[in-house]
């Protein structure tokens, strides 16, 4: 894929980026990790999400710099090709965030008051709400189940399409971090940064 295509893609990301990194999930599953053109699968983005937790920037942007990096190092691994990838794929989803942000320093003021700039935050808040949580199923999917979660076929037997489909298997290692993880969060304030450190040295022993 050429870099144009990269930086256009991570544009459009860009552009869709409300509510934070993780709205972009269910985008990122559907146009690259489901896309047989891109190089990065669901595996993959698993351990990409994983180490994004333990490093500076939000998922978003590190997947940008990581695709971008993926496909311009080719089958080849071309370290430097690879580098200016990751540059493009940044700077696509960095792009239009910089501009809204100036425009909207400029502009917000003038037009809070506006029944129309309130009515499409109101609409554009649920909307990154179902996005947030779209990408915490599947986010189950990749660490509590053993298979990402047929959401397809549920709906299909909600609406009496087809049969129910098979439960996916349960992963107790992954739950238990989970489960143990937001009681810390919530209950202790555990910094965030300790909790990944300690899920991921008790993950290395019974995460296999």
């Amino acid at each position: 894929m050429s870099m144009l295509a990269v930086y256009w893609l991570f544009f459009q990301f860009g552009l869709l980026c409300f509510g934070g990194g993780y709205v972009l999930v269910p985008l990122i599953i559907a146009n690259i990790v489901e896309n047989p053109n891109f190089i990065l699968d669901a595996d993959m983005f698993g351990n990409l999400v994983a180490i994004a937790q333990m490093t500076p920037g939000p998922i978003g942007l590190n997947t940008g710099t990581f695709v971008g990096y993926l496909e311009g190092a080719g089958a080849a691994n071309n370290i430097f090709t690879g580098i200016i990838g990751g540059i493009v794929g940044t700077a696509g989803i960095l792009t239009p965030g910089y501009f809204l942000v100036i425009g909207a320093s400029y502009y917000l003021k003038k037009w809070e008051k506006s029944l129309i700039v309130q009515g499409i935050l109101g609409g554009i808040r649920p909307a990154s709400v179902a996005l947030i949580l779209m990408a915490v199923m599947i986010f189950m999917g990749m660490s509590v189940f053993r298979s990402e979660l047929p959401f397809e076929k549920w709906m299909e037997y909600l609406l009496g399409i087809s049969e129910a489909p098979e439960w996916p298997g349960f992963r107790f290692s992954g739950f238990a971090i989970m489960a143990v993880s937001t009681a810390l969060m919530l209950w202790k304030k555990v910094n965030v940064f300790y909790l990944m450190i300690i899920s991921a040295v008790v993950g290395a022993f019974i995460c296999r």
